[in-house]
């Protein structure tokens, strides 16, 4: 690191992916050991609220690629990459499935992809769940952290990754990992209704 300050993009998301775990392991053992009400709700919720925690793992995964492999210094452009939405060129690696780790032009474009799918969940299961009152503070909770994760994701992006924005994006994410597992936790999957 002394040389060359970089490590592997794929050793910098499971770095990233594991202190995310011990952040969550840290939470969830808080609120048992504080005795934090677990209460039954729609199947939905807790099934959902699951779905999208994966999906933001894996969003979160491909952040750290994207970090690792210096992909938000190019296509500093939004929505637009290389001025069309899907750019030429996804699939040039060889083989194929390099592409996903060591291409800056797919990773980005899938990590942009993976935020719109993020914002889109995250709207669906706010507005699933929103009928149930108990819940309303952690799905606006939810609904106001993705928004300023995608914020500051095209921000980031738009400035050429200044670090203080991409600090920011990051922190937003593990605040956003911290509201999901607290409904997870809320909402257990053996809930009816």
């Amino acid at each position: 690191l002394v040389d060359q300050p970089r490590v592997a993009p794929i050793k910098l998301a499971a770095h990233l992916l594991l202190a995310f775990t011990v952040f969550g392991v840290i939470l969830w053992t808080r609120w048992q050991v504080m005795g934090h009400l677990r209460r039954p709700t729609a199947r939905g919720i807790a099934l959902g609220a699951r779905a999208l925690l994966a999906l933001v793992v894996v969003q979160i995964a491909l952040g750290a690629l994207v970090a690792g492999l210096r992909a938000g210094l190019t296509y500093n452009t939004y929505p637009l990459m290389d001025g069309v939405f899907i750019p030429g060129g996804l699939h040039l690696l060889s083989p194929w499935w390099l592409n996903h780790l060591e291409s800056p032009l797919t990773v980005q474009f899938q990590h942009r992809m993976g935020a719109i799918a993020v914002m889109l969940a995250s709207i669906g299961l706010v507005a699933y769940a929103w009928r149930y009152r108990d819940e309303r503070r952690l799905l606006a909770m939810l609904l106001g952290t993705i928004t300023l994760q995608f914020a500051l994701g095209v921000a980031t992006l738009l400035s050429g990754v200044h670090i203080w924005l991409a600090s920011a994006h990051q922190l937003a994410a593990l605040l956003l990992i911290g509201i999901l597992l607290r409904l997870i936790y809320r909402a257990p999957l053996a809930a009816s209704a």
